[in-house]
């Protein structure tokens, strides 16, 4: 059983069609594959996105150092439990083509909100 898992992941892993700022850095136990881009051209290269199927082919992902449970997001919701290859390459399209903020890193601001006791968005911030 455990190695039908590995030929599994092995095959996707093999069928991997990455958009052009992606990485792969799979090994026999995970596949992971990210997105390494930059805000801007004055500041240094970061991860973006994560991507990692483990060998039970169940999934994770991770946007600017946070996971995103894909049951609080409504684009990942549609997407199963456990990947095949072309669930991840759709995956992987649909996550390249996402906008997403990573929030505001001013601690100043941040302090001004927990002052003003606007739990809502603090817990959106400094989560």
């Amino acid at each position: 059983m455990v190695k039908e898992m590995k030929i599994q992941l092995t095959q996707l892993v093999t069928a991997l069609e990455l958009p052009m700022e992606w990485s792969n850095h799979s090994d026999v136990k995970k596949l992971q594959v990210c997105k390494i881009a930059s805000s801007s051209s004055s500041q240094p290269l970061c991860i973006i996105y994560s991507i990692t199927v483990l060998s039970d082919l169940s999934w994770s992902m991770y946007v600017h150092d946070r996971k995103l449970p894909p049951a609080t997001c409504s684009v990942l919701r549609s997407f199963p439990t456990t990947m095949d290859s072309e669930s991840l390459n759709t995956l992987i399209q649909t996550v390249n083509n996402l906008i997403v903020c990573p929030g505001h890193p001013d601690p100043n601001l941040v302090r001004m909100i927990k002052a003003k006791k606007c739990k809502k968005y603090v817990h959106l911030m400094v989560q």
